[in-house]
């Protein structure tokens, strides 16, 4: 064994060159170095060897082993990934529904229970495809890049939550009819929590969704499944602005950012599904934490804020389509609204997608 440390220690350096590491990966390569440096603790493999310290010969084969397998795959485990003082993305619902909640909290992730949950969550709604193609995202979620990662680590900081969408093919699948079932859970004032109607779709929207096609409605989404990072707050960006003033908003935004962490306008499934899946996240973190609302109210709930959704183009008529809640928070109604003028209540839900 000993034999075998030796010859791929002295490769390590050659290996980390012929693997071409981006300045995040070869910082992580540097990392896993020192570690292992603190392991033998000064000691060289021959003087592990010869005082047959079987305890630190193992600890040193496994640390050898993570570098090397980094250095053939540049992909780490990601199980039980915390992120530390990240912005509490649950204080403003906690709030709402009467629970005092910390600023920052250390966020664990742990994807593969995360794609069980959203899984589940397609399921109860009628999307059984989704789930499947959810649930084959698993294997992958289980190892990433070190510059995913960094990106995640980043986005769970600011206070994003993460929630595992499928890929464009089964999306392009997705009639709207499939769409609609995608409606979260709410509780009104001191009330049992009940399921939203399904989504309802002015006439004048569903003909120009289908005039327009999956095609374009679901522009820049990945062929494979990815992760959408969103902020859940209740209030949407760019409000008070004109759909041209919110598109160049966005390009003023992702003019330092690289293909990787590109920030978008979130498109009409993503939408049903963000309202979806964040309801049903509250709800899970406040059965573990157990607290009981007064109150869940969905993301902008009532007639205060809308999401426009400026992937899409505006119609003859200079309308786009939009989101809002009517019959207080019961029913989520999908119409067309005036894109040219601006209103206080009218923004944009920006997102960013990870291919897995």
């Amino acid at each position: 064994m000993t034999e075998q440390i030796n010859i791929e220690t002295e490769n390590f350096e050659t290996m980390a060159v012929k693997a071409n590491l981006s300045n995040v990966e070869r910082e992580y390569f540097d990392k896993l170095k020192a570690e292992l440096k603190q392991i033998l603790g000064g000691k060289t493999f021959e003087e592990i060897e010869k005082t047959q310290d079987l305890v630190l010969a193992r600890k040193a084969s496994k640390k050898m082993s993570e570098i090397l397998n980094f250095l053939k795959t540049k992909e780490v485990e990601t199980k039980g990934l915390i992120i530390k003082d990240a912005k509490n993305p649950f204080a403003e619902a906690f709030r709402d529904g009467g629970v005092d909640a910390p600023e920052t909290i250390d966020y664990v992730l742990n994807f593969e229970e995360l794609a069980d949950m959203n899984a589940k969550v397609y399921e109860t709604r009628g999307l059984q495809k989704w789930a499947e193609e959810v649930k084959k995202a698993k294997e992958k979620l289980g190892k990433m890049s070190i510059e995913q990662l960094e990106i995640i680590k980043q986005e769970i900081k600011e206070g994003s939550i993460p929630i595992i969408m499928p890929g464009k093919k089964i999306m392009m699948e997705t009639t709207l009819e499939q769409i609609k079932k995608l409606r979260p859970i709410f509780k009104k004032e001191n009330e049992e929590i009940n399921l939203a109607k399904e989504s309802n779709y002015s006439k004048q929207l569903t003909e120009k969704l289908l005039e327009i096609g999956n095609e374009l409605l679901l522009c820049d989404i990945p062929d494979e499944p990815y992760i959408l990072f969103t902020d859940p707050t209740q209030k949407p960006r760019f409000l008070n602005c004109t759909v041209e003033e919110q598109k160049n908003a966005i390009t003023y935004l992702n003019a330092n950012r690289t293909e990787g962490n590109k920030i978008y306008a979130m498109n009409l499934p993503e939408y049903a599904a963000m309202q979806t899946m964040f309801a049903e996240m509250v709800k899970k973190r406040s059965n573990e934490e157990n607290v009981v609302f007064s109150q869940l109210r969905p993301l902008d709930c009532g007639r205060a804020f809308w999401t426009s959704f400026i992937s899409l183009p505006v119609s003859a008529k200079g309308l786009i389509p939009v989101a809002n809640w009517e019959n207080l928070y019961s029913e989520l109604f999908f119409s067309l609204a005036d894109a040219v003028n601006p209103y206080p209540g009218a923004g944009v839900r920006l997102a960013e997608r990870m291919e897995i």
